[in-house]
């Protein structure tokens, strides 16, 4: 009997052992991360956090001793979050974040102590209507906000109309309401959010006019309020000459204003610090002005059938660095300027009577 005792014990406890190399126990996440998920939890009144786990791609870590997991990939789209712990700051392991399609309203910046490590987030479809972290990159405009237009760049549009609408072609039988409708939305006039000087909240600026072709003869001096606007193009109307203001166009990166009968530029446009694109042929004009050598970023200049009978010694400087220059069929006498500015050997081709410039 206590010979059968022993066997019997024996097997039971193989038994036991065996199951025990077979089933090894869960591993948990590590006490921050743990943290990070409970806080979320808590926060947003999610009762189990299973819900949020089954969103999470962890990676097993070994320190020695011990194993457990670190979150590695968070997808929480849609689903409701109104807030996100200050713990994201410690999920030192978190490479991917989707918190887009929530109700959140700003974004802890305990995320700048991850966020290099972070190769993707995405965060449109909130309501992200404040100034957020700058360590990451947040897109205003796919934001559910509601912005207010910029009462400066409406005084603009408004002056446009005013000084146009007697003299445009084509706007004799277009109320000013009609016309402010027209020339206010996109495809002419693109606006974004931007922040407001010396404030957090975000209004909506002008950053883009295509005008071109629209039969203008003027544009108002109030353009100078237009501080956020990066394109210009007001091609093909009947513009004789640019307002002073231009100059206050500190983010203007391309100037499209060919054909048109403008004689000269203002010498403020040397101010446009980020002008990369200056296209201006088919005009009428007689001189650049020799600010035109301050223009550090510019890379195009197409000033071709123009007027000119000299160029600004202060150009010769920019020469090297411009991947498009034309200059063709003006009044330039190449010897002269290639003497003045060897740069320009082979860059002016041909000029005054051509029959080239008469096509």
């Amino acid at each position: 009997m206590q010979k059968n005792l022993a066997i019997i014990l024996m097997i039971v406890m193989y038994s036991c052992g065996d199951n025990s190399s077979t089933n090894p126990p869960s591993i948990d996440y590590h006490s921050d991360d743990q943290q990070f998920i409970d806080d979320l939890a808590d926060a947003n009144g999610i009762a189990n956090t299973a819900t949020i786990k089954e969103r999470i791609t962890p990676v097993e870590v070994d320190s020695g001793s011990i194993s457990y997991d670190k979150i590695e990939k968070l997808y929480l789209r849609n689903m409701g979050l109104t807030l996100i712990p200050s713990s994201i700051g410690m999920l030192d392991r978190l490479d991917k974040l989707d918190i887009s399609n929530n109700q959140l309203t700003s974004i802890p910046h305990q995320i700048c102590d991850i966020a290099i490590a972070i190769d993707s987030v995405k965060l449109e479809e909130n309501k992200l209507c404040v100034r957020g972290p700058e360590c990451i990159e947040i897109d205003y405009s796919y934001q559910d906000c509601d912005y207010q237009y910029s009462n400066d760049d409406e005084q603009f549009i408004d002056r446009m109309i005013a000084e146009n609408i007697s003299e445009s072609e084509g706007w004799a039988d277009l109320s000013y309401d009609s016309l402010y409708v027209k020339y206010f939305h996109s495809p002419y006039t693109k606006w974004l959010p931007k922040f407001k000087e010396d404030d957090d909240s975000l209004e909506l600026r002008i950053v883009e006019i295509d005008w071109d072709n629209i039969g203008i003869t003027t544009l108002p001096e109030a353009i100078s309020n237009l501080t956020e606007l990066t394109y210009l193009d007001i091609a093909g109307n009947n513009l004789t000459n640019l307002p002073s203001g231009i100059k206050d166009l500190s983010n203007l990166v391309k100037l499209i204003v060919y054909e048109n009968s403008l004689s000269n530029f203002p010498s403020g446009i040397g101010d446009l610090s980020k002008l990369e694109v200056l296209e201006a042929y088919n005009n009428q004009l007689n001189e650049l002005p020799n600010t035109i050598g301050n223009l550090n970023s510019l890379l195009k200049l197409r000033v071709q059938n123009n007027l000119l009978g000299v160029l600004p010694s202060e150009l010769c400087d920019l020469i090297p660095q411009l991947t498009s220059f034309n200059v063709a069929c003006n009044q330039l006498i190449i010897d002269d300027e290639v003497e003045q500015c060897p740069a320009l050997e082979g860059k002016l081709d041909d000029q005054g009577d051509h029959p080239s410039c008469d096509d």
